[in-house]
């Protein structure tokens, strides 16, 4: 009789334990689904539109779902460039940073870091922070090479500008580019409208 309590006392104990562990975060993490992952894109993708349109607290409820869903440099940077755009300065640095700590092969962060740095006017920063971009992604994206043109453009480098904006122009036209390469006195072919 005394051996089947001591057999109940300790199945018990043992749920008790486990109860425990399992209440105080003592559990082990199990990487994404495929699903989960999956989700946590869209989420990116949908964040980004809201930012698009302007629908600030959409987007952040967007990337922070995503964050939650599966830790993402991507999730971290939108939530970068919501703070950015709430003037909320050093909070959106902390969040491109901790993009670039947590996939320092993201370069999008380092290129938001860089638009920031140039919107406070810490050029050189700007510029140390874009070559490292760069060093990253060599061929860079269409938004580091026209923010790198743009910001030679406003230091006064116009034949740098030129260069990275044309660069910009040649992987996608648009009108902020040609914009930016008028600003700093070239001249952009457009092509004609045929009938």
């Amino acid at each position: 009789m005394i051996r089947s309590i001591t057999l109940m006392g300790t199945r018990a104990l043992s749920i008790l334990v486990l109860s425990f562990l399992v209440s105080c975060g003592v559990s082990q993490h199990l990487p994404p689904s495929v699903e989960e992952v999956r989700q946590a894109q869209a989420l990116i993708d949908q964040g980004t539109l809201y930012l698009r349109q302007g629908a600030l607290a959409e987007a952040r409820g967007s990337f922070e779902v995503s964050y939650d869903t599966h830790i993402s440099a991507a999730a971290l940077d939108g939530l970068g460039c919501v703070a950015f755009l709430e003037g909320e300065i050093e909070q959106a640095r902390d969040y491109f940073l901790a993009a670039y700590r947590f996939d320092p092969s993201y370069a999008q962060s380092l290129s938001n870091l860089a638009l920031l740095y140039d919107y406070i006017g810490e050029s050189e920063a700007a510029l140390e922070v874009y070559t490292r971009a760069f060093q990253i992604q060599p061929g860079g994206s269409l938004a580091l090479r026209n923010n790198l043109g743009a910001l030679f453009g406003e230091l006064g480098h116009s034949e740098q500008a030129k260069n990275e904006l044309f660069r910009s122009y040649a992987m996608h036209p648009n009108a902020i580019t040609a914009k930016n390469l008028r600003q700093v006195g070239a001249k952009v072919w457009q092509k004609k409208e045929t009938r």
